[in-house]
């Protein structure tokens, strides 16, 4: 087993700044600064960013299939999950928003299984079933009999989709680790995704009152954009291509009880009964899809001419 590393340091700082980013939403949406004009902002922020990223690496080859991957794992695994992600942080209870995004690997198994990535055996299958009732659980906790109402659970959907595309990201983004710098790939699709979304949500940033909103929300989107998204995202990739995808992927794990634990702290949010069974539900789903057995799928030999 290999010991603590820089690298198990770096993802306990994204344990902590990830889960703090639940808390940052809710103040910066508490301020009445809207979410897409916030999300307008950082990508506007971020697109640059990780050009110059680019820039200063000066490693900017790609092959035409490559570049149709990076576009893809851009649109959905950051700027799709950026969005939907942030859109259901802000109309949810902290606690249980934060455990359905935890729910993440629990999607990473069956996406992997669907494509063909790993196998994944009855035992994983079984997890993911169990995980979903562990959402349901979620859900129903905080709206009851109105979860027949679509409107009424949207920040729940939009958190559920935005699982959904991250783990989907991670899949796409296997393959591309293997031939190229997880630094390349990080400022490639966040670049992309962000530049390919903005125009949709440019109107949002020109009609939020930004001058109302005070000093507080800016700095707190300004450590969102740097601390969150883009330390976050090159410290996810770099960990993931140094220790593999299964350790590096057990401390999002730990993001729920830090988003917890600094809410309570911040915004006095509450952790109700349906939050810790469903939590539960959703930890074990997650268990029993990592003591399953996963191998890569092995492709069959091309016919013989």
């Amino acid at each position: 087993m290999r010991g603590f590393s820089h690298v198990d340091l770096m993802l306990l700082y994204i344990v902590v700044v990830w889960g703090s980013v639940f808390t940052v939403i809710n103040v910066i949406v508490s301020e009445g600064l809207p979410i897409n004009a916030v999300n307008a902002l950082r990508f506007l922020l971020l697109v640059p960013s990780f050009v110059v990223i680019l820039a200063l690496r000066r490693d900017y080859r790609l092959s035409a299939k490559d570049a149709v991957m990076v576009t893809v794992l851009g649109i959905i695994g950051f700027s799709a999950y950026q969005l939907l992600s942030s859109y259901g942080i802000s109309r949810s209870v902290v606690a249980g928003a934060a455990l359905i995004i935890a729910a993440t690997p629990i999607f990473a198994s069956l996406f992997s299984g669907v494509l063909r990535v790993e196998k994944v055996d009855l035992t994983g299958w079984l997890g993911i079933t169990v995980g979903f009732v562990g959402i349901s659980v979620l859900v129903i906790g905080e709206h009851g009999l109105q979860v027949l109402s679509m409107e009424s659970i949207e920040g729940e959907l939009a958190l559920v989709a935005g699982a959904a595309c991250w783990a989907l990201g991670a899949v796409i983004s296997k393959p591309l680790m293997n031939r190229h710098s997880s630094i390349k790939i990080t400022a490639y699709s966040s670049a992309i995704g962000c530049a390919l979304f903005l125009p949709f949500i440019w109107s949002d940033l020109l009609e939020a009152d930004w001058a109302a909103a005070g000093p507080v929300p800016i700095l707190l989107v300004l450590y969102w954009v740097f601390a969150g998204n883009v330390v976050g995202q090159l410290v996810r990739f770099y960990s993931v291509k140094r220790i593999g995808p299964h350790r590096a992927t057990a401390y999002i794990y730990l993001v729920p009880f830090s988003a917890a634990l600094i809410a309570a702290m911040f915004l006095g949010s509450p952790v109700e009964i349906h939050h810790l069974l469903g939590g539960t539900v959703i930890f074990s789903g997650i268990a029993l899809t990592r003591v399953s057995r996963r191998a890569p799928v092995i492709k069959p030999p091309p016919a013989a001419p």
